[in-house]
């Protein structure tokens, strides 16, 4: 999923998810898998070309 296409089904902006409201120059794992949550959609790590 694109950084715009997750943006627009969560109700994110794109720079909403760049710099989130902490003041952060990258979004913080927590508050990623928190929007992740809200479209029912999981964070999970993998290798490369097994997903």
């Amino acid at each position: 999923m694109t950084l715009k296409r997750f943006g627009e089904k969560s109700g994110y902006t794109t720079a909403a998810i760049s710099y989130w409201k902490s003041g952060r120059t990258e979004p913080r794992i927590a508050d990623l898998e928190a929007a992740l949550s809200v479209l029912g959609l999981e964070l999970r790590i993998v290798e490369s070309g097994t997903e």
